[in-house]
């Protein structure tokens, strides 16, 4: 071996011996909860003082991360909206209901829609219609605006614009023959 390793590795231990014995001597790492005090009413509150709770975890208050969060929104939503009385032209989808009239032109249009029943019902801007909660948000001269209100999978409302096109005539012009 090399001489000068062997030196190096000499005063390395040198130097790390007396640090060792050094805290034996002194008593320096041990902790004060361990020393003995000199009388037992001294020791109880010194222990408690000295000893610290382990963590614990408080559920009140937080969401449960393994419950679907849909089922809890639409329970809050069940909760919050009051209960109306269904209308008659919320006993279909919307598209079973045949647009078969407009009035336009006037400050409240109304349209007549058919159900699949044959039954006639007249709507007007804000009417309920529809299984999916739609509401009629615009009549115009060329059909019916529905908007119908849903939720995507993240819980995010989504309003989508329905038209209901008012059906043209077929014209028989006659180029048969």
């Amino acid at each position: 071996m090399k001489p000068w390793v062997s030196w190096i590795a000499v005063v390395a231990l040198a130097m790390s011996l007396p640090a060792c014995v050094g805290e034996e001597q002194t008593g320096a790492s041990t902790p004060a909860a361990v020393t003995k005090p000199t009388s037992a009413s001294a020791s109880a509150p010194a222990a408690v003082a000295n000893e610290v709770p382990p963590p614990a975890y408080n559920p009140v208050g937080k969401r449960d991360p393994f419950r679907s969060y849909l089922v809890e929104l639409s329970a809050q939503q069940a909760m919050s909206t009051p209960a109306r009385k269904k209308d008659p032209t919320e006993t279909y989808t919307l598209d079973q209901y045949r647009l078969t009239g407009l009035l336009t032109g006037t400050s409240q249009p109304k349209a007549m829609v058919e159900d699949p029943d044959g039954r006639g019902h007249l709507v007007k801007i804000g009417t309920h219609i529809g299984k999916d909660g739609g509401v009629v948000s615009r009549i115009t001269s060329t059909g019916l605006v529905v908007t119908e209100e849903s939720r995507d999978l993240t819980g995010e409302k989504k309003r989508v614009n329905v038209t209901v096109p008012l059906p043209q005539p077929e014209l028989d012009l006659g180029l048969d023959q």
